[in-house]
């Protein structure tokens, strides 16, 4: 599949986006300074979003580190207590059953 840069500058090379082009005859009227000013608009805008996808995933591996680290905090946590309840489960005197 080709990159949307490679694609650009096909249609940039090309010149089969101008208006007076046999393929375009009588079917659109748009000013050559809007057909240059395009794929250059695009590039920019992909390239724009290729930044905000790279710094998303960027913030998705920084929750899944924080997220993993916050887990590990918990199994911790959960381990203490555990331990701190058998010790005075088992120190804890027993009751008689009254019958």
């Amino acid at each position: 599949m080709a990159s949307i840069h490679q694609l650009i500058t096909d249609v940039e090379r090309r010149g089969d986006a101008h208006p007076e082009h046999p393929r375009f005859a009588g079917k659109i009227d748009v000013p050559e300074e809007v057909l240059r000013f395009a794929p250059r608009k695009i590039r920019a805008q992909h390239e724009t979003s290729e930044d905000r996808i790279e710094q998303l995933e960027n913030e998705v591996k920084e929750w899944q580190d924080r997220a993993g680290r916050a887990e590990a905090r918990l199994r911790s946590i959960e381990e203490s207590v555990q331990r701190i309840a058998a010790k005075y489960l088992h120190a804890a005197p027993k009751t008689a059953s009254k019958g």
